[in-house]
C-alpha cells in the first residue's frame, strides 16, 4: 500500500493551500528531501546496531525508495512547469 504524503514528511495539506501552486510544490520537494535525509540517517544508525530487525530495515529501505521516486517525479513537473 502506498504511503500518504504526510506519512512520509511534516506535510500540512491545508497549509499548502494557501501558498501559490509553484510554491507548495517547491515546499513538498524541499519536505520530501528532508524527510529522506532523516531517514537515510535512521537507517544507518539502526543497521550499525548489533540487533537489526528485518522488518524495520526493510520498511525503511522502502519508504526511501519510495521518497526518491517521488522527489524525481516532483522536481520533473516543477521543472516542466517552471520552464512553459
Amino acid at each position: 500500500m502506498r504511503p500518504k504524503l504526510s506519512e512520509l514528511c511534516d506535510i500540512n495539506p491545508q497549509d499548502l493551500r494557501t501558498l501559490p501552486y509553484e510554491d507548495a510544490v517547491l515546499c513538498i520537494i524541499t519536505k520530501l528531501k528532508a524527510s529522506k535525509v532523516k531517514l537515510v540517517d535512521e537507517l544507518m544508525d539502526y543497521a550499525d546496531r548489533l540487533h537489526k530487525d528485518y522488518d524495520y530495515l526493510s520498511t525503511l529501505n522502502w519508504k526511501i525508495q519510495y521518497l526518491d521516486r517521488t522527489i524525481e517525479s516532483r522536481t520533473q513537473d516543477y521543472e516542466e512547469m517552471i520552464n512553459e
